[in-house]
This record gives structure tokens, sequence and C-alpha cells, in this order.
């Protein structure tokens, strides 16, 4: 079984937490995801943004996780912004119709 690689890096700016995935999002990366959002949400934000700038593949899990991830937001009180959504990352979202289910802003903060 291939290992599969995703670094989180949670920034915490004056406006909101920033997460910023590099890497590959799947089953085996997903649990990364999840603690680096209960990390975000410490300081009950607003809004959490997730930079997807360096988000290399994203599977269906990896695509659950990012639901999951939006659930624990919500149910924080915030909301979760994708931003730098492009490429392949994009299509799925797009071929999904997840890119409904998600705030993708275009213009990140």
């Amino acid at each position: 079984m291939t290992m599969t690689v995703l670094s989180v890096d949670v920034r915490f700016h004056p406006a909101h937490p920033v997460v910023h995935l590099v890497g590959e999002l799947d089953i085996m990366s997903s649990p990364v995801l999840q603690d680096a959002i209960d990390s975000a949400l410490a300081d009950h934000p607003a809004i959490v943004e997730l930079d997807t700038a360096e988000l290399t593949f994203c599977d269906s899990q990896g695509l659950r996780a990012l639901l999951l991830a939006q659930r624990a937001v919500t149910g924080a009180g915030a909301v979760l912004h994708l931003t730098h959504v492009h490429g392949p990352f994009r299509r799925v979202l797009e071929i999904t119709q997840l890119d409904k289910a998600f705030v993708i802003d275009l213009t990140p903060a």
C-alpha cells in the first residue's frame, strides 16, 4: 500500500484561521485535516479558510473529509471557505456538484 502525504499548516491571521493543505487528501490523510480543523476552531472564529492552492489530489474519501470538516465548522457556528480552488480539484467539485455545497472564494482575504 502506498503512503499518501498531506501536510497541513494552520495559520492564525487576525481575521480568521487559514488551514493550508499541501499534498493528497484521501482516506489515509483525512484525519490530518480533521485535526487541523479542530485546531482552527479553538478560538471560535466566524470563518475558517481552507486554502487548497497546493492540494494535488482529492478522491471520494477526501471529498467526504471536506464535508465532515464543513459539518464541524458549521457545528461550531462558523463558515468554511475554500480558497485557491483550481485544476482537477475544481473539476471534481463541479462534476460532483459539491461546488454548490461549499463557499468557494475566488479572491481570498
